[in-house]
């Protein structure tokens, strides 16, 4: 796509790809020109320069395709989320309630079509929100099959959500 890829990416739910380069402060949408039918891309592809940061020390770490379209970065300087169209223009923006312990720096973010999402931090942890920013639960461990003990969460460097069935 002629562009370096120093941090998130997403999918949107048209297949367009948002990409963000933290260094150069910029985001980029590519598109492919609709084929036929609703989900096939043609290899003729479109680049958007969208503005997603909000200065110059503003430091996406996480971004995720959401409802309508719409795409959700989390800024760790601001401890927010912020919510914008395809075109980005900022439209909502969301403050998580964050236990201290469980970090300050999600590295993952993906969203369910009612608005909640689920944040993946660097320390391990994850957490899952209600749209208001309201914790609905944590996660730190995941219970063994076979020993019957818990195991830290793995390393994971995306995490993706069913909304049809609440998987993660």
């Amino acid at each position: 796509v002629g562009f370096d890829l120093y941090g998130p990416f997403t999918a949107l739910q048209d297949g367009s790809v948002v990409a963000v380069n933290v260094q150069k402060k910029s985001a980029l949408i590519v598109t492919g020109s609709k084929s036929g039918s609703k989900s096939a891309f043609s290899s003729a592809r479109r680049r958007k320069v969208v503005d997603l940061f909000t200065g110059p020390y503003s430091n996406i770490t996480a971004v995720a395709g959401g409802p309508g379209g719409n795409i959700w970065v989390y800024d760790v300087v601001e401890r927010r989320i912020r919510i914008h169209s395809p075109e980005g223009t900022l439209l909502d923006s969301i403050i998580p309630l964050c236990d201290p312990e469980q970090g300050q720096n999600p590295v993952s973010m993906s969203v369910y079509n009612d608005g909640r999402f689920v944040l993946y931090y660097s320390s391990g942890k994850m957490a899952c929100y209600n749209r208001l920013g309201i914790p609905l639960w944590r996660l730190s461990e995941i219970p063994d099959l076979f020993s019957g003990s818990n195991e830290p969460l793995p390393m994971i460097g995306h995490a993706a959500v069913n909304s049809k069935n609440g998987v993660i």
